[in-house]
């Protein structure tokens, strides 16, 4: 299950009620929830919100923290949902 289908079932949506509120078309929630799409940044905003989430981005590399140097993600580690 994927984290947007995950999240929404959660809040009690269904995709019309979480089309409505987040004012992203049922397609696009469709492609999220199957995989074959990622949100943005700003759908992403729009799908917390509708479901009573706030988004926190950080953009500072985990191993150092110092934004001034580029970080890799060991696929390994990598988290299952990066997104959320």
């Amino acid at each position: 299950m994927t984290p947007v289908r995950h999240l929404r079932e959660q809040a009690g949506l269904t995709q019309d009620l979480l089309t409505q509120r987040a004012g992203i078309t049922q397609q696009t929630i469709s492609r999220y929830e199957t995989g074959r799409r990622s949100p943005t940044l700003k759908s992403l905003e729009l799908l917390a919100e509708a479901v009573g989430l706030r988004v926190i981005v950080s953009f500072a590399p985990a191993e150092t923290g110092d934004v001034n140097q580029p970080s890799t993600i060991d696929r390994a580690r990598r988290p299952k949902y990066p997104y959320l």
